[in-house]
């Protein structure tokens, strides 16, 4: 799991939210807001994973974004 930005032609700046598998480095999913939340940032983790397929692990860093 990992944000980064995205500077825009319009001189924006968008932030990604990407979810990927550790194992083939699959993506799960992903979201793009211009102001993530704490809010924002769960609702992203809750979309990413059903009740089934939810990991047993989740890696990140500790990056202040």
């Amino acid at each position: 799991m990992d944000f980064f930005t995205v500077p825009t032609a319009r001189v924006r700046v968008l932030f990604v939210f990407l979810v990927l598998t550790d194992e083939h480095r699959r993506i799960v999913h992903f979201n793009v807001t211009d102001s993530p939340s704490a809010v924002w940032t769960g609702q992203q983790i809750v979309e990413a994973f059903s009740w089934d397929t939810a990991l047993m692990y989740l890696l990140r860093d500790r990056d202040g974004i």
